[in-house]
């Protein structure tokens, strides 16, 4: 497994990424690469918002 950041969090994949297409959304605050099914869940915050992608 590969070791991707996003900001100041990092995740697991078979492979390296570029996630920056997120960075429209905020920053990285959370990111869970434990889900069953393979896929990745990444949490970016901006202002008092929260987005869940």
């Amino acid at each position: 497994m590969i070791i991707n950041k996003l900001d100041s969090i990092e995740f697991r994949l078979k492979g390296l990424h570029n996630f920056t297409w997120l960075k429209k959304y905020g920053t990285a605050f959370w990111a869970d690469d434990e889900i069953g099914s393979g896929c990745i869940c990444i949490g970016m915050e901006n202002g008092n918002k929260k987005y869940m992608t």
